[in-house]
Formats: structure tokens, sequence, C-alpha cells
């Protein structure tokens, strides 16, 4: 169930030109592909999943209208989702590297790596443009509104590599071993 809401809210997904930085320390090889799918679900998919229905969100009118009147809670729930969603590369570091010589986890831990800086674009778009698209001015809801179309640029990259991570999991039968 997980995979399948997380491949709903891939595929919907863009970005802008910069990215965000994010350090983390270097976490050792999980010994077993059982722990690695642990920590990939615990560390990067539960929290990928709500940033990209956040994401995916955004395509809604009502979004935009909430965005733009200045609702606290959809202001709130977004700042919140993209500031988390800007450390995706972070994130997935946390996962650290799958088992050695085990080719299907690599390739995931690939696939998702690839997708991580078109997500930070996303969030550092969507950041910027919601409190120019929520003020009163009118400029600054023009700018906002250029930002804000930033989003969808890359869209399909990041869907393309993070909908084949997925796939992979899928494929091989790897949520089997998450213990969680």
């Amino acid at each position: 169930m997980l995979l399948t809401a997380i491949v709903l809210v891939a595929a919907g997904c863009g970005g802008s030109d910069k990215e965000a930085a994010t350090t983390v320390a270097a976490v050792s090889p999980a010994k077993t592909q059982a722990e690695w799918i642990d920590r990939l679900v615990n560390r990067f998919l539960l929290d990928m999943q709500k940033n990209l229905n956040v994401v995916n969100g955004l395509r809604s009118n009502q979004a935009i209208i909430n965005i733009r009147t200045g609702n606290e809670t959809t202001i709130r729930v977004l700042t919140e989702r993209m500031t988390d969603l800007a450390k995706c590369t972070g994130k997935l570091a946390r996962v650290g590297p799958p088992p050695v010589s085990e080719a299907p986890l690599d390739r995931i831990y690939d696939r998702f790596g690839k997708s991580c800086p078109y997500y930070e674009r996303i969030a550092s778009a969507a950041l910027k443009a919601t409190p120019l698209l929520s003020s009163r001015d009118s400029s600054d809801v023009a700018k906002g509104e250029q930002e804000f179309a930033k989003i969808s640029d890359p869209s399909f990259e990041a869907a393309r590599h993070f909908s084949a991570a997925l796939e992979l999991l899928e494929e091989n039968k790897l949520l089997q071993a998450y213990q969680g």
C-alpha cells in the first residue's frame, strides 16, 4: 500500500534551478537486505510520501486559492513539507548504502539519489513562491507566480528516477522484508 501511494504521488513533481545543500554524516552500509529496507522506508520513503502528497496538492485550484488568501494551515503544512523535501539528499544519505554486492538495492539507491536534486528544486521554488503569492502586493504576487512556475520544469526527470526505484522495489518484492 505504501508503494502504491508513493507511485501515485511521484509522477506529478518538478523543480527549479537551485538545489538545497545538505550535509549528513556518513552511514555505514546495512549488514542485511532487511536492515536496509527498514532504513529506506523509515528514514526516507515515509517522509517522501508526505512531501510528495503536498507537492501534488499544489496542482489543485483550492491549494492556490489557500496560498493566495494566506490560509495559515495551508502555508504551515506547505512550508513544513517543502522544508523537509529540501533535505531529500540528506534523508537518503541517512539510509546509507545497501549491503555489498546487492545489485538491485544499489540501483534503487542510485535512482532515488538521482531524483533528490529535482525534488530539492521543487522545494526551493515552493518555499520562495509561497510568501510572494500570499502577499497583498501585486508585484510580489507576479514574482511568486514566476517562481511557482519553476516547480513543473523538471518534473518528468524527478518522477522518472523515483518511479524507476519504486518499480525495482516492487519487481524484486523487496518491501516484503520491511519489519515496520
